[in-house]
């Protein structure tokens, strides 16, 4: 008879990976649960289990720690999407915060969409399209050099804190690359400028969306009317829960933001429904357990009713003193209203607040 398997520990990916190593290598056979089968490396909660009689062996193990340092070290990096206009230099500003904060490299990263020329046999208009595009490839590459040379100088007279940065230039289609580069190079976050109302060109709301929907990385959007765009300006940061027990996950990523400067949190449900009572109690006890697992964090609660105009959550953070919006996207119930076209470009663009959306 087949013994029955026991779940040792919850672990990501990797370090399950480690683990289950370990284990047989000491002759203990284990399995991976819960594992994504297309994209394993964004699994999250990978349970590993062993027979029964493994057990107290295998917790032997755990307890002592050392399969931890078989983990191999994985550079932390904060990707900044550019297009060298005023508000994505405010995008660099915030990341250069957080990475200081986190300890992390950051990739200054631009993608420009080159002239095209089709013919395997140059005509007089084919070279002038190939003259086109190094003139263009050019100008993009003395673009990032002003941009380099202007954050370096603001790194000198101390105004941004010095961290390690490199810049990349790609050729493609920018909502493309961009999600390509984070799906190989898993950064911690993706900082975006967005530049709102009343703009034109491409690398508006448009990418951002795109790169908000598909993405697996937190992304933090930072509009382009925005006085300040520090890390220390977020005084008070609006959770958008749906009360779902997944935004205990979820907050952990907001946790490594907030916890820089001990920035205030309301948790906040946006709700259509008429039970409110219940959704009362259910936000209470989602906040004390959170001031309880984070006590450096001040935590209070609103309930609002849904509007597609977003009059109401637009008053309830002038009135509140809302520096930024964070949300999770795997939800289901207000994040499909969220994330479709129409509603996230309301995010987006009308609410003129930092957007974080925790893509798990």
């Amino acid at each position: 008879m087949k013994d029955e398997l026991v779940t040792l520990i919850t672990l990501t990916y990797a370090k399950a990976q480690v683990l289950k190593s370990v284990l047989e290598s000491e002759g203990i056979m284990s399995e991976l649960y819960n594992v994504n089968i297309i994209q394993p490396f964004v699994s999250s909660g990978v349970k590993v289990c062993v027979n029964a009689k493994d057990v107290e062996k295998a917790m032997a193990i755990i307890e002592a720690g050392k399969w931890l340092k078989d983990t191999p070290d994985v550079p932390k990096t904060v990707l900044v999407p550019v297009d060298f206009s005023d508000y994505s230099l405010r995008a660099c500003y915030f990341a250069f915060d957080y990475a200081a904060a986190a300890g992390a490299h950051l990739v200054l990263f631009h993608v420009y969409f080159p002239p095209v020329y089709s013919s395997m046999f140059p005509s007089e208009n084919d070279v002038n399209s190939i003259e086109e595009y190094q003139m263009a490839l050019t100008s993009v590459n003395e673009r990032m050099a002003t941009l380099v040379e202007t954050l370096n100088a603001k790194v000198k007279a101390g105004e941004l804190p010095a961290i390690s940065f490199e810049s990349k230039i790609y050729e493609g289609v920018a909502e493309e690359e961009i999600i390509h580069y984070a799906s190989r190079k898993e950064p911690l976050m993706i900082v975006m400028g967005t530049r709102g109302k009343g703009g034109n060109g491409r690398i508006v709301g448009g990418v951002t969306e795109e790169v908000i929907e598909r993405s697996n990385t937190t992304v933090v959007a930072i509009p382009q009317g925005l006085s300040e765009s520090r890390l220390g300006s977020l005084h008070k940061v609006a959770f958008l829960t749906n009360l779902d027990r997944r935004d205990l996950i979820s907050f952990d990523s907001l946790y490594e933001i907030v916890k820089v400067n001990k920035t205030a949190v309301t948790l906040l449900h946006v709700d259509d429904s008429d039970n409110r009572d219940w959704k009362n109690v259910k936000i209470s006890g989602l906040r004390d357990f959170f001031s309880s697992k984070y006590p450096d964090i001040h935590f209070d609660t609103a309930i609002l009713p849904y509007d597609e105009s977003l009059q109401g959550l637009n008053t309830y953070i002038a009135e509140n003193g809302v520096d930024a919006i964070s949300l999770a996207r795997y939800r289901r119930s207000l994040l499909s209203r969220i994330v479709n076209p129409s509603f996230s470009k309301k995010l987006l663009l009308d609410l003129n607040k930092p957007l974080i959306v925790f893509n798990k």
